[in-house]
């Protein structure tokens, strides 16, 4: 067994690697839902959110799952990992589905502890926040990619490297990861959270690219050019993963972010309603995700800094549900309202005025301080 100190650094790193898992296993589902199953496409979505909702529950209030020590899950994962593969000649719909469902839950909770930890643990909160963001676009970016560009490798062949990888993270004797990030934070009392209202706002401003990413999809998917459909999704992690280390680096004007968002959300509705060329609508919906990402870093850090440092856990998982509930919601509706997607980008113009506004409103104690 390895004896290491459980630090910073290593949380981020762990961080990475397990939500490269995720990435690779959702992008892979994607694209084999739509292309060889012919199966809604935002179903994935639901299933995962559902997931968090649960594990949002848990943590604030049942206290089942979620009060396991993470290297237990780690045992879990690899014995369930090695029975998945035992069964790998019964390979379905659902089989798929039930695979990804167990890998999301117990990773998502494992997931949870580092993303505390890093927030915790860092220099300040916006640096965690903004480092959790990172790695996590980071590793969409290479999940994404590769998830896409890989789909037709056999889900057995995933499983062997994700069992080594599993087997090597449980191998860790971690001798100082704080009790206190695993512990479960106070029941939540809704009604003392305050302003809300960034909730709202970060999950609007985090869903145009569940909607035009698929839509991209189907485009090469009719044109017979689903092969390049990892290029959907490389470009938009990129140029996430690019103005995060940027904003790391420089202090970036956030009412200068908000104006160039609300413009660049404006330019791409024309585009999309002209059917412009579609590679220019990816790389204007690319800066559109950049810019979502960095007002939703300052707006989630103002909101973990005004708020009870006992239910930090729980606000963590917040901002995990908030963006994929919304997303759901607005499916829904989308059953009903024909190109959901255009209104879906006047909501996050809407959205974005709304924070330039209360920004604005509070020069002397803005918003996201």
């Amino acid at each position: 067994m390895l004896f290491i100190e459980f630090n910073v650094k290593l949380a981020r790193s762990l961080y990475l690697c397990l939500n490269l898992i995720l990435s690779v296993l959702y992008s892979y589902i994607t694209v084999k839902f739509i292309s060889v199953y012919n199966f809604p496409i935002y179903f994935i979505l639901l299933i995962t959110t559902l997931i968090e909702i649960f594990i949002f529950l848990d943590t604030s209030y049942f206290r089942i799952l979620t009060s396991i020590k993470t290297k237990y899950f780690y045992y879990i994962l690899i014995v369930f990992s090695v029975v998945v593969f035992i069964l790998k000649n019964n390979i379905n719909l659902y089989y798929v589905l039930t695979f990804y469902f167990v890998y999301y839950l117990l990773i998502s909770i494992v997931l949870l502890n580092y993303n505390l930890f890093v927030i915790e643990e860092s220099k300040s909160i916006k640096a965690g926040v903004t480092d959790i963001s990172l790695y996590s676009n980071l590793s969409k970016l290479l999940g994404f990619s590769l998830g896409s560009y890989i789909y037709k490798v056999n889900i057995d062949e995933y499983l062997i490297v994700f069992i080594i990888m599993f087997v090597l993270f449980s191998s860790f004797k971690i001798n100082n990861f704080k009790n206190e990030t695993e512990k479960n934070s106070e029941r939540l009392v809704f009604n003392k959270l305050k302003r809300k209202y960034i909730i709202i706002n970060t999950a609007l401003l985090s869903g145009t690219a569940v909607f035009f990413i698929p839509l991209f999809i189907k485009q090469l998917a009719a044109r017979n050019l689903i092969q390049y459909s990892s290029i959907i999704f490389f470009i938009p992690g990129l140029t996430v993963v690019l103005f995060l280390i940027l904003t790391k680096k420089y202090d970036i004007n956030l009412n200068k972010i908000l104006m160039s968002y609300i413009i660049f959300d404006i330019v791409f509705f024309i585009l999309v309603v002209c059917e412009v060329f579609l590679p220019l609508q990816v790389i204007l919906l690319s800066l559109i995700v950049a810019l979502g990402v960095s007002i939703s870093i300052k707006l989630r850090t103002n909101f973990i800094k005004i708020n009870d440092k006992d239910y930090r856990k729980s606000i963590v998982q917040i901002f995990r549900i908030s963006a994929p509930l919304f997303s759901i919601i607005l499916s829904f509706v989308g059953l009903y309202v024909e190109n959901i997607a255009y209104y879906i980008l006047l909501i996050n113009v809407i959205s974005a005025i709304h924070v330039l506004y209360v920004n604005l409103r509070n020069r002397e104690h803005t918003l996201l301080d």
